[in-house]
């Protein structure tokens, strides 16, 4: 699980070395994560520096409902729009 025990900007990098690494290996990353400033500066920064991988993200929420555990499945791009200019919260 990813926490905030790293810099806003070392966020970023890491999310994007991870990124760079899973493609260059043809692999997938699932990560954990409670952390909502991770996913906006992981975001941001594949965003600006990704080279076209966010849309290849998928960030995945948990909810419950009434007893149920629903989930819902967000495209990194969206995800970005979500956080940024709606202020919603993703965890």
């Amino acid at each position: 699980e990813i926490g905030d025990m790293l810099h806003p900007e070392a966020q970023g990098l890491l999310g994007l070395n991870l990124s760079f690494m899973a493609e260059k290996y043809n692999n997938q990353i699932f990560a954990t994560t409670q952390s909502l400033e991770f996913v906006q500066n992981y975001l941001e920064k594949l965003s600006s520096e990704g080279s076209g991988m966010l849309n290849d993200i998928r960030i995945i929420t948990l909810k419950n409902v009434e007893g149920n555990i629903k989930a819902r499945v967000i495209e990194g791009e969206k995800a970005l729009d979500l956080l940024s200019n709606n202020n919603m919260e993703l965890r």
